[in-house]
């Protein structure tokens, strides 16, 4: 049998978390798992030609019977079988899809998002003594950054 895998978004302004919903549709509106099949996946799995199978990291499957799907940039999944991807914290970033990690913004950058896809630049006048940093701040007086 072919199917199609129809999914949905849902973003959590609260926490920052995006979660997707996922259902196959087996043509003529059936739905659900086709007789040949054994068994229902678990979320965090899929299944593959004869058994279910784990998600890899930077992947994740958000309910039963779904599809493993990359993490979108801005959140990532640092373990295998997973049913949600996490957001990136502020102070990192996740710049791409299918990460297993968020990076640490740079000296000179800064992120106060959650789910950030990219650190920004310090502008003239502030700057950051720190990997991670959330905000850049004043130079002291007497001083200046230029750059960072």
């Amino acid at each position: 049998q072919s199917g199609e895998v129809v999914e949905v978004g849902l973003f959590d302004s609260a926490t920052g978390d995006i979660s997707f919903s996922s259902d196959w549709s087996f043509g003529e509106n059936i739905s659900g798992v086709p007789a040949d099949r054994p068994d229902s996946c678990a979320a965090g799995s899929e299944y593959n030609s004869s058994a279910c199978r784990l998600c890899s990291p930077g992947y994740f499957s958000p309910a039963e019977d779904s599809t493993c799907l990359q993490c979108p940039a801005g959140t990532y999944s640092a373990s295998e079988g997973s049913s949600a991807c996490a957001s990136a914290p502020p102070g990192s970033h996740v710049p791409e899809a299918g990460q297993t990690e968020a990076t640490l913004c740079g000296l000179g950058y800064a992120s106060s998002e959650i789910g950030a896809e990219f650190c920004s630049p310090c502008s003239t006048g502030v700057y950051t003594s720190v990997q991670g940093a959330t905000e850049c701040v004043w130079c002291a007086k007497g001083s200046y950054a230029d750059r960072t």
